[in-house]
């Protein structure tokens, strides 16, 4: 993500990237950022030479794009998860929904619902759209993501609520952007 935003011409002041795992273990080796060889499989590898440097395990993402990242962990679950935070502007929660039963889905859903900004994106798997349509969700029309935003009944719907109801809720960041990604996707890193 952080890659990507730098290519895309955004400086590193103007975004945070946190990124969130219940597993302390995964969390620790995420923050190391070294990818193993077979991890690059794109024909361009322009990007590895940009922002990786070559170690003795593979390659070692540079000091510039690690400093993007926050690495925490957390329990998406968890009564009072991120209580107090302001709003992402990008969820990336990608092939987790499908791990719980209907209930604690439910449940996920709305936490990452309140952890959005108003004109927030959450981005999901393939397998998870459904979900997603059948919780107030609607297609964001990006082609090739699975993003979707609260839908506009809804977002009128907060303004109207009272403060307590709203904890999590907050406005766009015109100044920066706030992303957070839930499990840190360290498969890739230990191949």
């Amino acid at each position: 993500m952080a890659m990507a935003l730098l290519d895309g011409g955004l400086p590193p002041p103007r975004f945070h990237i946190d990124a969130i795992d219940i597993s302390t273990r995964a969390i620790a080796w995420a923050g190391q950022g070294v990818y193993g060889k077979n991890s690059f499989r794109a024909k361009d590898l322009g990007f590895r030479d940009r922002y990786f440097e070559p170690v003795e395990r593979g390659y070692r993402l540079n000091d510039g794009v690690r400093r993007q990242v926050h690495f925490r962990h957390g329990n998406l679950l968890s009564a009072g998860w991120l209580h107090g935070a302001h709003g992402y502007d990008a969820i990336f929660c990608r092939n987790v929904l499908i791990y719980f039963d209907r209930v604690t889905q439910c449940r996920a859903i709305e936490v990452l619902g309140r952890l959005l900004t108003r004109s927030g994106l959450l981005f999901v798997g393939p397998s998870e759209t459904g979900l997603l349509l059948d919780h107030g969700f609607v297609p964001a029309g990006i082609p090739l993501a699975f993003a979707f935003r609260q839908a506009l009944q809804r977002r009128r719907l907060d303004i109207h609520r009272r403060p307590a109801d709203v904890e999590l809720r907050g406005e766009p960041c015109r100044a920066s952007h706030r992303v957070v990604a839930t499990g840190t996707g360290t498969d890739a890193a230990q191949q």
